[in-house]
């Protein structure tokens, strides 16, 4: 007599269970005939394709998208390179120049002294001031003109300074105006993708809703 119980009770369950597993798949049919799931899961799979080819379409937007940013970015990124190292040259070629400059001021000046001291040496003593005098005085005029040749030169220096700083800011601005440029076709891309999707939502909407419709009448006859 227990065992009949159990086995009855066994039964139950699994028909309470079966029963409520058929119930929710019926919840996404309007009935269970067999045009009618045929109809709704066609269009659901319809429905499916389409946005896995929406998906499909902005991937390779949006890859294309980081190849061309990829693709800005180096580009500006050597423009700079190159333009720094022929600056580069430039500051180079302008230290080598100060380099010259302050060595021959400093030969110069060696010479002078070199030359008033042998004046010295065969000139009467009462010379010897006026002969270092006129040595301080052109060693004063070598370095008035040194002076002024390493002005020159830290002016054309201080101008390059001023060029690099120009050019990285308008390349600095193109680059900015070519990423805003990007990312406005990037959000195009996004809202073109969604709008579809909401475009493919309406259509299974009304497509299901005519199933619907379709299944009522049918019900009524």
């Amino acid at each position: 007599m227990k065992l009949t119980i159990v086995v009855c009770s066994a039964l139950l369950s699994t028909a309470f269970m079966l029963g409520g597993c058929n119930s929710t798949r019926t919840s996404d049919y309007p009935d269970r005939t067999p045009e009618t799931t045929r109809k709704v899961d066609d269009i659901k799979l319809n429905a499916r394709d389409q946005k896995d080819a929406i998906d499909k379409n902005y991937d390779e937007k949006s890859n294309n998208l980081d190849f061309k940013e990829r693709q800005i970015r180096e580009k500006y990124k050597i423009g700079r390179e190159a333009y720094g190292i022929k600056a580069g040259k430039s500051n180079s070629d302008h230290i080598a120049k100060r380099s010259d400059i302050e060595s021959q001021a400093k030969f110069d000046k060696v010479k002078i002294d070199a030359d008033a001291a042998d004046k010295v040496k065969t000139s009467p003593a009462e010379d010897e001031a006026k002969i270092r005098t006129e040595a301080i005085s052109r060693k004063a005029e070598v370095d008035s003109n040194s002076t002024k040749k390493l002005a020159s030169i830290a002016s054309d220096n201080e101008v390059g300074e001023a060029k690099i700083r120009q050019y990285n800011m308008e390349k600095d601005l193109a680059e900015a105006k070519e990423m805003t440029a990007l990312e406005k076709e990037r959000a195009q891309a996004r809202d073109e993708m969604r709008t579809k999707k909401v475009e493919v939502d309406k259509w299974t909407t009304d497509e299901l809703n005519k199933v619907n419709k379709d299944a009522d009448n049918n019900n009524k006859k």
